[in-house]
Parts: structure tokens; sequence; C-alpha cells
């Protein structure tokens, strides 16, 4: 299920799955960062990694994200193929609804989507289980009659992504999906490059 969700992501966002995937477990969080760290500098991405951080309300979390990935697009796209990397455990996670239980990595992926508010230039996924965020996301859950911010806030982000085909069908926290850390959710944002920047 996992493997037939992520072929359908932006490429660089493969890349950082299959990486995570193969990387041993032994060294921990802040190992496996570091390694997807590497491995994306050498594919020529540039990378901002913030590291293991604490953990912090999905809100707080999603803003500041949102903010370092603004940022980077505040002349309409970015300069080059960005990636920022973090991970940590996300706080005020509802409890979700009976046999719908929400995963932190989809809390913090909607909250961070209601933060963004659709740039075309920014994607981003949170594992796990295996969870994307696009430009469109906000449009194609209204399109289909739900309401994100409501969803969010009844605990229902899990059940968002997996209707939209961005993220598995809610099931238990990690589910189908092998790579959860002892410290939460890895998070990556992806900013791409594209036409001349526009003033």
């Amino acid at each position: 299920m996992a493997d037939d969700l992520v072929a359908r992501w932006p490429r660089q966002l493969q890349d950082l799955v299959d990486d995570a995937l193969g990387a041993p477990l032994e060294g921990g969080t802040s190992a496996l960062l570091q390694t997807l760290e590497k491995n994306a500098r050498q594919r020529g991405l540039i990378v901002l990694a913030l590291g293991l951080q604490a953990a912090q309300p999905a809100r707080e979390l999603a803003q500041l994200h949102a903010a370092i990935a603004l940022q980077g697009v505040r002349y309409g796209w970015a300069a080059a193929d960005t990636l920022i990397l973090s991970a940590g455990g996300v706080q005020a996670v509802p409890a979700g609804v009976p046999g719908e239980p929400c995963s932190p990595a989809a809390h913090f992926l909607l909250s961070l989507a209601l933060s963004l508010d659709a740039h075309p230039a920014i994607h981003a996924c949170a594992l796990a289980p295996p969870c994307l965020l696009t430009p469109d996301t906000l449009a194609r859950a209204q399109r289909s009659h739900r309401d994100p911010a409501a969803m969010l806030l009844a605990g229902r982000a899990t059940a968002l992504f997996g209707a939209l085909g961005d993220g598995p069908p809610a099931t238990p926290t990690g589910a189908g999906w092998p790579r959860a850390t002892p410290d939460g959710c890895l998070r990556a944002i992806l900013l791409q490059a594209g036409p001349e920047p526009r003033n």
C-alpha cells in the first residue's frame, strides 16, 4: 500500500522515502536525518536540516515550518529545488473517532496545509504513515465536500489524506509503515524551482 501511494509523489520525495526505508535503525532518528540530508545533497538538492526537534503542538510546528518554507519561495519559486528536513513529536493530536485514529504525521501535515494556503511551489510529506501535501490538497478536499479545518479539529486528518489518495486509509498509527521512529514523525518540505522569479 505504501509503495503504491509513494509512487505518485514528486521524485525528490520518492527518493527520500526510499532512503528512509533503506537506512539502518541503529543510529536513531538523528543519524537517519543525517543520512537523508547527505543523500539529498548528493542528488543536487539544497537541504535545510532543522534536525530533531522537541515535541510541540501541531499548530506551532506547522506555523514554524510554513514561515521557513514561504521565505524560501518569497519570489514565487525556490532558486533551486530545496528540501527542509526535520523530525520530532507532535503534541495536542486529537484522538480521532472510534475506528479512525489520527496519526501525528497527518495532523501536522494538515496543519501545515492550512498555514501554507496552497502555495504552488510547495509539496510536503510526513512519515509515518506516509502522507503527502500538494499545492491543491485543500482545493481537492473542498471539491469533495470535505472541510479541512473542521476535519483537523475533529482529529480526522488521517481520514482526509486517505480519502484524497494522498495517504493510507485510516488505520492505527504507523500501520503498514515500518519506519516510525521513537522520536516522532519524519517531516520533509520540498520547495520547487520554477520559471524566472516574479516580483
